[in-house]
């Protein structure tokens, strides 16, 4: 079901806006890796410029969808108890990577980023720095799981 949302929410971004989003977090790491985790919101990567200076034109767009801003400053949109949550693609700094080493996807037209396993490691395995995260016994565990998953590869 929440798949099913983002790829919703990925047309709306072509469309709409021209944003080839990135499919991130436990959602993401859930269809690398075909573990069931309990996600509790849709993480999105877009560009940096739409949580910034064109904020309110995401808002616009949300809006008309059926979406509520949930939490303004975290970027996070909610529509029938999903937690929508944006941040910016810049983060993938954090993890040495960038848009362009990123498989780009194409359901029935609608296009978005994933990361590969290799980059949930690494995204995973930094978010354990964050003094917040590192309480968060659901990255460790993700991290084991991903961990066993590569061996099979």
């Amino acid at each position: 079901m929440k798949y099913d949302i983002f790829i919703e929410i990925a047309k709306i971004l072509n469309m709409e806006l021209g944003i080839t989003p990135v499919l991130y977090g436990s959602l993401g790491l859930s269809r690398v890796v075909g573990e069931k985790f309990l996600i509790n919101d849709i993480d999105i990567l877009i560009p940096d410029v739409f949580l910034k200076d064109k904020f309110s034109e995401l808002i616009n767009v949300m809006l008309r969808f059926g979406f509520s801003v949930f939490n303004h400053k975290e970027h996070q949109f909610v529509r029938d108890s999903v937690n929508i949550e944006f941040a910016c693609t810049s983060v993938l700094a954090d993890i040495n990577l960038s848009l362009e080493n990123l498989r780009v996807c194409n359901v029935n037209g609608i296009t978005f980023r994933m990361l590969d396993v290799n980059n949930y490691l690494s995204a995973y395995k930094f978010c354990l720095t964050d003094g917040y995260r590192k309480t968060k016994k659901t990255d460790y565990k993700k991290i084991e799981i991903i961990e066993e998953y590569m061996k099979t590869l």
